[in-house]
């Protein structure tokens, strides 16, 4: 009786390492994965070429997904990884790349009602194992949502390490029309997400024409401090304290060197500073906030004319428009004074002091 379980037992064994090794070294396994996967997807998600190895590296053709309102197609995902390294705790990716990306969202009633003073923005994240990525890489990467602008994303490049709730960002590029960015640095998945991050941007038209610059993230997502720096063509600094309680708050800090305002016109010459103070915040209510305008002057050139300029006020701001404006601009011996809201409806008063041309 012993004897029989011991060969009962065996064969079993000897099955299963087979049937393990045929899915994990052959690609035939691999296949045969592929279609059970969209067997329980209910053909949800579709393969439309698999090649490689489970253990080593694979490759995917034509994936398909849909389900209710939201869909996604990937032209082709090569992944080589680390198979031996879970056997240590560790889940090893050397390379995967993600090639024609298209994800389409229709409208939803629960993105419309998301309530931000009921739902933890920042949930906690603890890994069962430890990460590497050594290069991830996404090319043509779009997105469409229904009432929203598409986002395209010429090409995406991560390298991280991570574990449990801790990771580095070890480089983070971004690139898409018009803009492009570079990160690198740490950050903790619990708590209010504790962040210190640095990088560099640039925002640039079809020209070439744009501007560069430096930024950072300290302290952490739930509640710190963004630091965006302008370092061409005008020099500007940028500070930003925001909050996530009960939706997104900011309190930002704009401060320019001597700077020519030929940088927003070619019709304009001559040398500006700014400081302004722009607040903010995003609920369920929609975003509102107050911009005050400490100081704007200098002298600018226009159509031959050199006059001075100074512009100080404050106004209010909403998804509706510009409200409670209070304006006062000197242009020469000229003083204008505006007050009034721009939205669905627009009510303007202004006064003005001209000088005397006799």
């Amino acid at each position: 009786m012993i004897k029989k379980l011991l060969i009962t037992f065996s064969i079993t064994a000897v099955f299963i390492l087979c049937l393990i090794s045929y899915l994990l070294f052959t690609t035939s396994g691999l296949n045969m994965l592929g279609r059970v996967t969209e067997n329980i997807t209910q053909d949800r998600l579709k393969i439309g070429t698999i090649s490689g190895r489970l253990a080593e590296t694979i490759h995917l053709g034509d994936l398909s997904y849909n389900e209710n309102d939201t869909s996604f197609t990937i032209k082709s995902v090569t992944c080589e990884w680390d198979f031996f390294a879970l056997f240590q705790g560790r889940l090893k990716i050397i390379d995967i790349i993600l090639e024609g990306v298209t994800i389409n969202s229709g409208a939803s009633e629960k993105e419309s009602s998301f309530d931000w003073t009921a739902t933890p923005l920042l949930p906690e994240i603890r890994l069962p194992l430890s990460i590497e990525i050594g290069n991830l890489q996404v090319t043509q990467f779009s997105c469409h949502s229904d009432g929203a602008d598409e986002v395209e994303i010429s090409q995406a490049i991560l390298g991280l390490q991570g574990q449990e709730d801790s990771y580095a960002i070890e480089k983070l590029s971004v690139t898409m029309p018009g803009f492009s960015m570079q990160l690198a640095g740490t950050i903790n998945t619990t708590g209010q997400w504790p962040v210190d991050i640095k990088g560099k941007w640039r925002y640039y038209e079809l020209s070439g024409d744009g501007y560069t610059g430096n930024f950072s993230i300290s302290d952490a997502l739930h509640k710190g401090r963004a630091d965006l720096q302008v370092s061409s063509p005008l020099q500007a600094n940028a500070i930003m304290d925001f909050n996530l309680s009960q939706g997104v708050h900011w309190e930002t800090e704009i401060k320019t060197k001597k700077f020519n305002p030929e940088v927003f016109s070619d019709a304009l010459s001559g040398e500006l500073v700014a400081d302004i103070q722009i607040s903010g915040k995003y609920t369920n209510a929609g975003i509102s906030g107050e911009v005050e305008i400490r100081n704007f002057e200098g002298v600018m050139k226009s159509s031959a004319i050199m006059s001075a300029v100074q512009l100080t006020g404050k106004f209010g701001y909403s998804e509706f428009g510009v409200e409670k404006a209070l304006l006062n601009a000197k242009i020469a011996n000229s003083t204008i004074n505006i007050e009034g809201s721009i939205g669905r409806e627009i009510d303007i008063v202004y006064s003005a002091e001209l000088p005397d041309l006799h």
